[in-house]
């Protein structure tokens, strides 16, 4: 297996850890948390890292050579400015957890590195891409409505990944290295296998209906086929000729029948995810056609589609402007960004959590320089793959050439998504780059600098502390999780004991205090409910609904000019959210200032002209406007009020009718 003077045993265990890694991340999931499947995949990192570098410590204890990498200098450069980042960021918290997902690659990168030879890559990649295969294979159930729907998903089809967009990163990584197997395979079993592999792969990243990840492997194929018809491999070969070398007749059926499967499926097999996804809320983008179209067609994508997308950039753009050295902190921007927004994407229920650009997301978080360093990593591993394809054996060319496509693919589909957040996808990412790295150390002689031997041991703890993290992290999230499902059977009690019990574990997401106090609302514990709310905001200080969460405790409360004082900010956050207007008239009603209520309540039902509760409450506060001017001797003004309210009045006629005898006795 591997080259390194290593005992059997270890080698064996190392090899059975890594792969029990690699399979055990993308495939891992629950149905108890609140992050789906986030939790359990980074605990399920943490302990395979840890134990794999304990094999290799013991292992190793009495060498101090090691491998180094072009990649090793931009990696430490890129994880010491995320670092740096944290001690500008607001929340100080959600950066360490950000920070242990950072970490973790570049210490799989390390220990990959040093315990793997060139000649153990194909079989570890068999092996990944054979986990997206399954992978494929679930979502294409689900897509089709042959089972597994069952699996916790925010958009079918998504297997175990979670979500369909997250899914399609994950195999536009797998289709190039499996399309390399297929070709590099000379046994007619094998063959069959990876082309018949191959289309099924490509079925389901069909299937997604994820145009970021369409766009990203077009563009990295077209660019791929381009450089193969333009480079010549370093014995004056065209490239194209060294990377079908391995091509014979035999590889001839299983394309065909590939081409025959997908089409087949995708032109046959309609949608069918149970009212689930896609299915039951984007119509429009239920066929795969209509998919297509969209792309190209503005009017028929929704404000949460292109349009949202486009501001929260343009947006994302103004806070680099006025943050560009080290950004806002590592897992901040969704801590600073709604002021940036003026509405267009932060509304009553949701607050953004990313840009869907991981390019404008690292430099929000990490500043220009962060951006730098990260486009120096990428750079560097496209270097790397140029330098391997021009110097290699004709041979051995295939392997840098799709690892690099795989990379392109998901570095293209990064400015429409945010692949550097799902460890799943991460691994799969970090693991190419390992690879060009491992294939590179065979011209490379290992370093004796005892200063690796520290970092090993830094490494270790880094990974005990990274273990202790997620574990608390997964508790936390279980609890939340439960809590979440008690507000949807109105169990208030339950939710401030489970949010109780998640906060005990740690403050991993802020919302959790928002939560509680609505438990503590509903249960009429109105100070606890303010003080919970003002929690959140400590640490997400524009969080809209805690805004307008205090306004409604205060106008409960009866202090009104505390009221008034969040819902502003509500409103400067997002101009247009009518609950907060709805909110303001109630405290400005409770201060007698009946114009102002009756002004805010017409602004919230212009916003919301169906809300029939707003339209309620605006006809009482014109109501109580007439009742006011009434008593101020204001005949006109308390006509022009009465008739207000009989004109949207969706109440009860006896009411009516009063206000109407009141309306006859003063136009005597």
């Amino acid at each position: 297996m591997s080259k390194n003077p290593t005992s059997p045993l270890s080698t064996r265990l190392f090899d059975a850890l890594f792969i029990s890694l690699i399979i055990a991340v993308p495939l891992v999931w629950s149905s108890e948390f609140v992050f789906v499947a986030y939790y359990p995949k980074l605990l399920a990192l943490y302990i395979g890292l840890f134990l794999l570098y304990g094999v290799w410590i013991f292992q190793s204890h009495r060498r101090n050579l090691y491998y180094t990498s072009t990649l090793t200098l931009p990696i430490i450069a890129y994880v010491s400015v995320g670092t740096l980042s944290i001690f500008v960021a607001h929340n100080r918290v959600d950066p360490m957890l950000n920070l242990a997902h950072l970490v973790a690659f570049p210490l799989f990168f390390w220990v990959v590195l040093n315990n793997y030879r060139s000649q153990n890559l194909t079989q570890y990649f068999a092996w990944a891409v054979g986990t997206g295969i399954l992978i494929a294979l679930l979502g294409i159930c689900q897509y089709a409505g042959w089972g597994f729907h069952w699996i916790p998903s925010a958009g079918f089809p998504s297997a175990t990944l979670g979500y369909r967009n997250f899914a399609a990163m994950y195999v536009i990584l797998c289709i190039p290295i499996c399309l390399y197997l297929f070709i590099d395979a000379t046994q007619e079993k094998k063959q069959f296998f990876w082309g018949i592999a191959t289309a099924i792969l490509v079925t389901f990243l069909i299937c997604t209906r994820t145009r970021g990840a369409w766009l990203g492997l077009s563009v990295a194929i077209t660019i791929g086929i381009l450089i193969s018809l333009i480079i010549k491999t370093h014995d004056g070969q065209p490239l194209r000729k060294s990377l079908f070398a391995t091509c014979t007749k035999q590889h001839i059926p299983p394309v065909i029948v590939g081409i025959v499967i997908t089409s087949l499926f995708t032109f046959l097999v309609p949608p069918n995810m149970q009212g689930r996804g896609f299915e039951s809320n984007r119509l429009d983008k239920n066929s795969i056609i209509n998919n297509v179209a969209s792309i190209i067609d503005h009017e028929r994508d929704t404000r949460q589609s292109l349009q949202t997308r486009l501001a929260i950039w343009k947006n994302s753009l103004t806070m680099i402007e006025n943050t560009p050295v080290l950004g806002v902190g590592l897992g901040n921007w969704q801590y600073q960004y709604p002021p940036y927004d003026n509405g267009e994407s932060v509304w009553e229920g949701v607050t953004p959590k990313r840009p869907h650009n991981d390019y404008i997301w690292i430099a929000t978080e990490q500043g220009i320089i962060g951006l730098l360093t990260y486009i120096w990593l990428l750079s560097t591993a496209f270097f790397i793959a140029y330098r391997l394809i021009r110097t290699r054996n004709r041979s051995r060319v295939g392997l840098p050439f799709f690892i690099a496509i795989s990379i392109a693919a998901l570095s293209t589909h990064a400015f429409f998504s945010f692949p550097k957040e799902r460890l799943d996808v991460s691994l799969l990412f970090w693991f190419c780059l390992t690879a060009l790295a491992i294939l590179e150390a065979e011209n490379r002689p290992r370093s004796h600098n005892p200063i690796w031997r520290f970092a090993n041991i830094l490494a270790l703890f880094i990974l005990i502390s990274g273990l202790f993290l997620s574990v608390r992290a997964l508790k936390f999230d279980t609890h939340f999780a439960r809590a979440q499902n008690a507000v949807e059977r109105n169990d208030w009690t339950q939710v401030v004991r489970e949010t109780s019990a998640a906060i005990d574990y740690g403050i991993f997401d802020p919302q959790v205090f928002l939560v509680r106090g609505v438990g503590h609302m509903y249960l009429g514990n109105y100070q606890q409910a303010a003080q919970d709310n003002q929690t959140c905001l400590t640490y997400h200080p524009y969080f809209l609904n805690a805004l307008n969460n205090m306004g409604s405790i205060y106008n409960a409360l009866k202090d009104y000019p505390k009221a008034i004082s969040f819902l502003q900010r509500a409103l400067k956050i997002n101009p247009q959210h009518a609950d907060a207007f709805a909110n303001l008239g109630v405290a400005y009603q409770g201060l007698l200032q009946f114009d102002n209520s009756v002004a805010s309540f017409e602004t919230a039902y212009q916003i919301e002209p169906k809300n029939t509760q707003i339209r309620g409450y605006l006809a009482k506060a014109y109501y109580s406007q007439g009742e006011y001017h009434l008593s101020q001797q204001d005949t006109s003004k308390t006509i022009q009020a009465y008739q207000s309210f009989l004109k949207i009045w969706p109440g009860d006629a006896q009411t009516a009718n009063i206000v109407e005898q009141k309306l006859r006795a003063l136009t005597k």
